[in-house]
């Protein structure tokens, strides 16, 4: 079961329904909003610096709607490791091939809509490996998600306030045994303050995380418990509404490492350093964006 979790919590991340969600300003929040970039892009480009030599680590290409089109990732080398295309119909997500050219394998995600409900098959040379279902309500909130594999099933339930925040979620084995419960706390400004998850599969678990804000509403930080116990924390420091610094702390409130951001005229992040504080060795990525206008 534990393996089925982390592979439903993987490939979920990975591959989300695609169902076109509204933001609180009624506006259908595309995959440029997913990535947080600014303006009418067309492709982001991310490259590993090692001197003053630039290794393409990764690169995304968007339509003129703001959405995925393709996603190229890479190993440390530079050589191609997953190669994703997404094929659209009426304005909807229908099939994302996936290329692993090392592998010679293609695998496929099919998208099929019927009224509220999404199913997404995993397939590959025809064969079915996973069947994701997913149920929303009228405000486009996923109510339902039932990820099966092997006959082996996990199912999750979502509830949502009447702002369409979501509050709970319960996820379920195929026996209908309570694997997981996670609570969300919001405050008067609609505000993310607290997370709290229960793990009820193996040895029972807690996992809580206390959100803080500045007076613009601007994320500060966070502090992490396992088990009711102080596990880590993390500060983020802003300049004119973006993030500049990222702190992360170990449960001793000692300081690992640190991240940087800088950014360009429109406010996409240009470099992200990352420095770890007890070895001192520094990582830096470019990101190189073109815009359609």
């Amino acid at each position: 079961m534990n393996k089925l979790i982390t592979l439903f919590i993987l490939l979920t991340i990975g591959c989300s329904s695609q169902k076109q969600k509204k933001d609180t300003k009624n506006k259908i929040k595309t995959d440029l909003d997913n990535f947080d970039l600014k303006g009418d892009v067309k492709i982001k480009k991310i490259f590993r610096l090692e001197d003053t030599i630039k290794i393409l680590s990764s690169e995304y290409k968007f339509n003129k709607q703001g959405f995925l089109i393709s996603k190229d990732s890479y190993h440390d080398n530079g050589k191609l490791w997953i190669n994703d295309k997404y094929y659209y119909r009426n304005k909807k997500v229908d099939k994302i091939i996936c290329n692993l050219p090392e592998q010679n394998r293609i695998k496929t995600k099919q998208y099929s809509y019927n009224n509220n409900e999404i199913q997404i098959e995993h397939l590959e040379k025809g064969i079915r490996s996973i069947l994701i279902t997913e149920i929303f309500d009228k405000e486009n909130n996923k109510i339902y998600s039932n990820f099966n594999r092997n006959n082996d099933s996990i199912t999750t339930y979502s509830k949502y306030n009447n702002l369409n925040k979501l509050i709970n979620e319960k996820k379920y084995s195929k026996n209908k045994e309570l694997l997981q419960e996670v609570n969300f706390t919001y405050d008067s400004n609609d505000l993310l303050t607290k997370m709290e998850q229960t793990n009820f599969y193996g040895e029972k678990s807690s996992y809580r995380v206390n959100y803080f804000y500045d007076g613009s509403n601007n994320r500060i930080g966070l502090d992490v418990y396992m088990n009711n116990i102080f596990e880590s924390k993390e500060k983020i420091l802003y300049e004119n509404k973006m993030i500049t610094e990222h702190h992360f702390y170990d449960k001793e409130k000692s300081e690992k490492k640190v991240i940087y951001y800088k950014y360009d005229s429109k406010g996409n992040v240009t470099y992200k350093t990352t420095r770890d504080k007890r070895t001192q060795e520094t990582t830096v990525y470019l990101s190189v964006v073109e815009y359609y206008n």
